[in-house]
């Protein structure tokens, strides 16, 4: 399937790093938009809007062609060892999905308990916000539907495209054991990524304690209740 790199023509490193990394397979460079330019709005960074534009460019690219889908990257993806012969097959992917999500945040997420296995790895639906969108598949039925739903770009990117309201409007998976990471930003620094979790550790910083307190018994009332449907998971990545 086409894949298609989103990285900053300041990063001329990590475009090498996935050049790299991506040996074996071609792929198309989404010049990301710079968050430097972008002024802050409706809560969210530069960087933050930036981070939206730049993977909006890519789906428009994904239907401008004729593909039926496309392999998003960010351009600090960790790809597992399977990555690129598992992305050279498309026979696994689900029917009808809009966006497969595999990378992982290592944050617990819930996901259906049916699944749909390829070789080692299990396609689970993603009923849960799961963080992250350093790599993803996207079909043009996908991108037609995001596109618009990404207006007005008021929350980061991976909130509304891998959060629980997209999750209940579009078919969202989660490929578990999952392909891919983000770098580890203390050790490799960022353009994109850093900038953006900084921000929103600072609005998360600002929410208010007494909410959250008012609504975990009903997140811990749903969890109870999903139970027989539904079960939680991490999405560890396999580096085998």
């Amino acid at each position: 399937m086409d894949v298609y790199l989103i990285n900053l023509e300041r990063s001329p490193d990590r475009l090498a790093r996935m050049t790299k990394r991506l040996e074996g397979i071609a792929f198309e460079r989404i010049d990301a938009c710079d968050g430097r330019l972008d002024p802050p709005h409706n809560g969210l960074s530069g960087t933050e809007i930036a981070c939206i534009s730049s993977h909006m460019k890519a789906w428009k690219a994904l239907l401008s062609s004729d593909r039926p889908y496309a392999c998003i990257l960010e351009d600090d993806a960790v790809l597992s060892e399977d990555f690129l012969s598992i992305i050279a097959s498309d026979s696994w992917l689900p029917r009808g999905f809009d966006v497969v999500k595999i990378d992982t945040h290592f944050h617990r997420c819930l996901i259906e308990k049916k699944s749909s296995q390829h070789e080692s790895r299990c396609l689970h639906r993603l009923r849960s916000t799961h963080l992250g969108a350093a790599a993803y598949i996207i079909s043009r039925k996908g991108a037609e539907n995001m596109l618009p739903f990404s207006h007005p770009k008021n929350q980061p990117l991976d909130y509304w495209l891998f959060g629980q309201v997209a999750g209940r409007r579009f078919s969202i998976y989660q490929m578990v054991p999952a392909l891919c990471r983000q770098e580890d930003y203390s050790r490799s620094g960022s353009t994109i990524g850093e900038e953006r979790d900084i921000h929103r550790r600072s609005v998360e910083a600002q929410t208010s304690k007494l909410w959250r307190e008012m609504v975990r018994p009903i997140y811990q009332c749903r969890d109870f209740f999903q139970t027989e449907r539904w079960k939680t998971t991490r999405a560890t990545i396999d580096f085998r």
